[in-house]
């Protein structure tokens, strides 16, 4: 059986004597991985050890959210921006309107946040 030896280019976050935090990119995606700290090469780790390594922070990626376009479109016109060019001269009102529209979806977030401080597990 033939060994397979690639390796992946990883950010040092952080060392201890025996550890190191590493974030790398997978599919995309940024990751953070606890790898032993002798695995650490010239920037680059054995694919074998990230994917047995450590995972670090919370798979937000996990979380599902919605978007409730006829809500999002009631507050672009709460805000004044009922046409592209209200948009373009007011970007600050976009985001007032996107923060409208996901405030209860935020609250949600926050609340697996605090769930996840109090020891009620939802992802790693």
């Amino acid at each position: 059986m033939k060994k397979d030896f690639s390796r992946t280019a990883v950010k040092v976050i952080q060392k201890t004597e025996t550890t190191v935090l590493v974030e790398y990119k997978k599919d995309d995606l940024s990751e953070r991985k606890i790898i032993p700290r002798s695995e650490l090469g010239d920037g680059q780790v054995l694919d074998s050890v990230l994917d047995s390594g450590i995972p670090y922070g919370y798979p937000w990626e996990e979380i599902s959210l919605s978007f409730d376009s006829f809500k999002f479109a009631e507050e672009m016109h709460q805000v004044g921006l009922w046409t592209v060019e209200d948009a373009m001269k007011n970007p600050q009102g976009l985001w007032s309107a996107l923060n409208a529209t996901y405030g209860d979806q935020i609250s949600q977030v926050l609340q697996v946040a605090r769930n996840e401080l109090k020891g009620v597990h939802n992802g790693r």
